[in-house]
């Protein structure tokens, strides 16, 4: 009987010991995840900000982004898209920095066209500095297409009319291929800026009030390049281990690179690699400044989870385009940095270009 007690007890130890360690693990686990919890706003709606209407690019990739980004994060909490349109994305830019909550309840998805040098250095409407925001993540550009008017561009060739640029408030990056194609390629152009959005930029061409506009969301892109009245120019291009080179969905459209080629001096191709440089930042996500490094980690977590996540995969390859590619918060933060090493003398350029040709240098 003594064995069977001295038999039974040696099984014990070993029992009560795994029982304490899982007991150990689940507190750990439960402390973790409180934790976490505590890292958000509890039962708070989280508002994710679009700086430009409904219909775009970038309101698309907003919206896909709040579905998959709130199941990912602790809680599962529900992200209602709020669209604050102005100046090119300066007005949400502008709240998020005075009036967002630093508790992880406010976040913003823009896009490059509010990160510019000259837009940052030159524009007294802008009340927000982006080196201060607490990048998520976010998707490196899809290539903007520069579409026109097939009959518009030829008599414009032919001494007619100049071409109408359909754009919004201030100049939208991609769109300034079109300054560079009147300077360096004689294109003959009249800017009308206030438009909407990318929806209402593809609207003009439709209705005809416009001859030129840019975009690279394949929602309006693609019903665009499917009606004949209309052609594809030139598009920017994507970089793909360093190197820029035609979007995969679009491989018989020229890069605007190539049509440059020989047609600038010094100072305006180093001007113009600069403002290539500012086309690669397509769509981005990050928190005001001072939100909590647990929170901003959560984030960047969810951030992960989400883009892994095979259901993701299939619709952003429809919404942002198939050939989409993640950018990390290192990779928008060097890009950054790049744009703001750019020099004065070639800001002077492309502000010069605007000038020459009408459009708006401040926000609208």
């Amino acid at each position: 009987m003594s064995h069977s007690v001295v038999k039974t007890s040696l099984h014990a130890a070993p029992t009560r010991r795994l029982s304490a360690i899982l007991l150990a693990l689940a507190l750990f686990g439960a402390a973790a995840s409180a934790a976490a919890a505590a890292a958000l706003p509890e039962g708070k709606t989280i508002r994710l900000l679009v700086g430009s209407p409904t219909g775009g690019g970038t309101d698309h990739a907003a919206r896909l982004v709040a579905h998959f980004l709130g199941r990912a994060l602790p809680g599962s909490p529900t992200i209602i898209v709020q669209n604050m349109p102005g100046a090119g994305g300066i007005l949400a830019l502008n709240h998020l920095f005075a009036r967002g909550e630093r508790d992880g309840s406010i976040l913003l998805a823009g896009s490059s066209s509010a990160l510019t040098p000259d837009l940052l250095r030159h524009n007294p409407a802008v009340a927000y500095d982006p080196a201060r925001l607490a990048f998520i993540g976010g998707f490196a550009a899809g290539s903007t297409v520069l579409v026109v008017d097939r009959a518009a561009f030829a008599r414009m060739e032919q001494g007619g009319a100049p071409l109408v640029v359909a754009q919004v408030g201030a100049a939208r990056t991609g769109a300034q291929m079109a300054l560079w194609g009147a300077a360096a390629l004689g294109w003959r152009i009249r800017w009308i800026s206030g438009y909407a959005g990318s929806a209402d930029l593809a609207n003009a061409l439709l209705r005809g009030e416009a001859d030129m506009t840019d975009t690279a969301g394949l929602s309006n892109l693609l019903p665009l390049l499917s009606d004949r009245r209309f052609m594809a120019l030139a598009q920017t291009g994507v970089v793909v281990k360093g190197r820029l080179k035609r979007r995969d969905a679009f491989p018989d459209i020229p890069l605007f690179s190539e049509l440059l080629a020989g047609r600038l001096d010094k100072r305006a191709e180093s001007a113009f690699a600069h403002w290539l440089g500012t086309t690669t930042i397509g769509k981005f996500l990050a928190l005001p400044p001072d939100v909590p490094a647990a929170t901003v980690a959560l984030y960047r977590a969810a951030f992960q989870t989400m883009i892994a996540d095979p259901h993701f995969q299939d619709l952003a390859a429809s919404e942002i385009g198939g050939d989409y590619a993640v950018m990390s918060p290192e990779d928008l933060g060097r890009i950054l940095a790049e744009l703001a090493a750019m020099p004065e003398s070639e800001l002077a350029i492309l502000r010069g270009l605007r000038q020459r040709y009408g459009v708006p240098l401040g926000a609208q």
